[in-house]
């Protein structure tokens, strides 16, 4: 825990303010006393002293050069004491308008006297008029200037059912410059005897504004007052509010301790990095200078070295002029020759643009007889699926046949289900999974590829850590994930913008698209040898 100065002073400050008040108490008490007789006075807190008979002003003089030195709060306390009590209990004897100190009885201060904290002070007794009903307490700007003395936290008025009570309680703060607040605000009425007991004695006659600290008989007294200040207080002694303080200055100081060594430790390790530091920053410097000095070496080497280069260049330049002239000769006759070869390079670039537009003709040739090519498959595909005796000399079971690109194979799901669920719903789960699948292929925003390298050639290849392939793979097995991802390369492939099945001539022999010529080849043997047959029965 953290503590600043202020808050340590404050602390001890506190601590003075409890002595000094209970100290003021005792002599105003006389408990304590100073007086001995008309003009001489005695410190009671200096009693092994030889020299006790002081005048006024000497005891003033002496009791607040005690209270500015640097001993410990409790002698400082006493004799501030002594200095208020003089000046305000005594004042000057030899000031002639100095009225005669007449000696009234105080309540002794006792250690176990209990205190409403946080301290509270009592008004009574104000003055009250009747408007409208209700009492209204009145203001008087001299009720205000009196309680502006005291450093009030805050002022409560007390109300009942009649209206004001005429009685007020007042907040002081709740450390010990609060309790010197309100010792203060209770001399100031106990010293013009409207004190607390000056009221009980005149309740009923009294006159004026009454006021005072608040105590146990107050915290009871019940009625507004005592309903008040149970709610907002509670009753501790001095005593107990100084232990509180001590636990709180030891744990303060056992704080501080703690800091403190933590502090210590903290400087000392500060001070092995300030050793370390200074060591190294003493090697960088040593390290710097000769730095330096390296540097200083080369740039005295380098400048040599740029002299010397100098020269030479201005040698080599030299001898570079006297070449120049020599290849500019050679230049001037090779001109000449340049322009004999920029014809005969014109005569060539005519002759590969006679090239090139033969060469964009017989591609164009290609394209047309590709296009011819793909409409007769397209129309010898329609034909064969028109003539069922052709449809039957062209399926998946010949060496050419009619492919479905992308189409499911429905056998290969109804294996995979016959393993999962029962044979009378084996069919049913076959139809509805090779449908879905069917339909997933579909999608153009599925798209499980990614690009790969095979045979130095970019390709797109089926991605096996796709989150619905590998589902897939769970839930039927390898087989129909194979027979899946088999579709969608077709697909891919085949017809990747529609996304539909297409029909395509195939050999199933060498796993390859058939041309137009081989499948009318094989078509036509098959009808050749399917004719001799029935000539035979």
């Amino acid at each position: 825990m953290d503590y600043s100065f202020s808050e340590i002073i404050e602390f001890c400050e506190s601590e003075k303010v409890v002595y000094e008040g209970n100290f003021y108490l005792q002599l105003k008490s006389e408990e304590l006393k100073v007086k001995v007789s008309e003009n001489i006075y005695r410190c009671p807190f200096c009693r092994k002293k030889k020299t006790q008979n002081y005048k006024y002003k000497d005891l003033v003089q002496h009791a607040t050069s005690i209270a500015a030195t640097n001993l410990n709060a409790k002698v400082r306390a006493s004799h501030q004491a002594i200095v208020k009590f003089l000046k305000n209990d005594f004042g000057d004897p030899s000031s002639p308008s100095q009225l005669i100190y007449t000696k009234s009885k105080h309540p002794k201060a006792k250690q176990d006297l209990r205190f409403v904290w946080p301290w509270m002070g009592i008004v009574v007794n104000v003055p009250m008029e009747f408007k409208n009903g209700i009492y209204v307490g009145e203001v008087e700007n001299r009720l205000k200037e009196l309680l502006s003395k005291f450093n009030l936290l805050k002022v409560h008025y007390l109300w009942n059912f009649n209206g004001h009570t005429g009685n007020i309680i007042v907040h002081f703060n709740k450390d010990w410059s609060g309790y010197r607040d309100a010792m203060d605000f209770e001399n100031y009425f106990y010293v013009d005897k409207f004190g607390m007991t000056n009221w009980v004695e005149k309740r009923n006659t009294a006159l004026g504004i009454y006021g005072w600290v608040a105590r146990a008989d107050d915290y009871y007294s019940g009625g507004p007052i005592g309903e008040h200040l149970q709610k907002n207080g509670e009753l501790k002694t001095v005593d107990e509010i100084t232990n509180i303080e001590s636990v709180k200055a030891c744990k303060l100081f056992q704080d501080l301790e703690t800091l403190i060594e933590i502090k210590r430790k903290h400087i000392e390790e500060l001070q092995c990095k300030y050793s370390e530091t200074k060591f190294l920053l003493n090697k960088m410097m040593e390290e710097k200078d000769k730095l330096r000095e390296s540097y200083n070496n080369e740039i005295r080497r380098m400048q040599q070295l740029t002299q010397d280069h100098s020269h030479r260049i201005f040698d080599e330049n030299e001898k570079i002029r006297i070449e120049l002239d020599s290849k500019r000769r050679e230049l001037t006759f090779r001109s000449g020759q340049l322009d004999n070869l920029v014809a005969q390079c014109e005569c060539d670039i005519r002759k590969l643009e006679d090239e090139t537009k033969k060469n964009t003709m017989k591609n164009s040739l290609l394209e047309l007889a590709s296009l011819e090519q793909k409409k007769a498959n397209e129309d010898f595909l329609r034909v064969v699926e028109e003539q069922k005796g052709v449809s039957e000399l062209l399926n998946n079971r010949t060496m050419i046949g009619i492919k479905r690109m992308g189409e499911l194979d429905e056998r290969i799901f109804h294996a995979a289900c016959i393993k999962k669920y029962r044979r009378e719903v084996a069919d049913v789960k076959a139809a509805e999974f090779c449908s879905k699948w069917q339909a997933e292929l579909k999608i153009p925003e599925w798209h499980p590829f990614r690009i790969s390298t095979l045979d130095g050639k970019l390709k797109e290849i089926i991605e096996e850590n796709d989150e619905k392939l590998v589902a897939l793979r769970c839930e039927l097995g390898d087989e129909v994930y194979g027979a899946v991802a088999l579709a969608l390369l077709e697909i891919n492939e085949y017809n990747p913008s529609g996304r539909y099945v297409t029909s395509e001539l195939w050999s199933y022999r060498e796993g390859r698209r058939a041309t137009l010529k081989e499948a009318i080849s094989y078509v036509m043997k098959q009808l050749m040898t399917l004719k001799r047959k029935r000539c035979a029965f």
